[in-house]
């Protein structure tokens, strides 16, 4: 965000700076979510590759080590 507030001094108005930063976290939160909608698939389909099934998460290392890191996202 560094070029935010760049962005921000240079216009140097009070409410250029608010309109700047608005359209700018705009438009960066819809490509975050792009992104993390795009991790969420591929990660599925990967942990489906490795473990075969939900039932399976208990058997496997691969499976435990995903199941405790879905109950620490779950947390935060």
């Amino acid at each position: 965000m560094p070029g935010v507030a760049l962005g921000a001094r240079i216009t140097g108005e009070p409410g250029a700076r608010g309109a700047l930063l608005r359209e700018v976290v705009s438009r960066y939160s819809t490509l975050a979510a792009f992104g993390v909608g795009l991790m969420l698939l591929t990660g599925v389909y990967l942990a489906s590759l490795h473990v075969g099934g939900w039932e399976r998460l208990a058997d496997t290392d691969y499976g435990r080590a995903l199941a405790i890191k879905i109950g620490l996202v779950m947390v935060m």
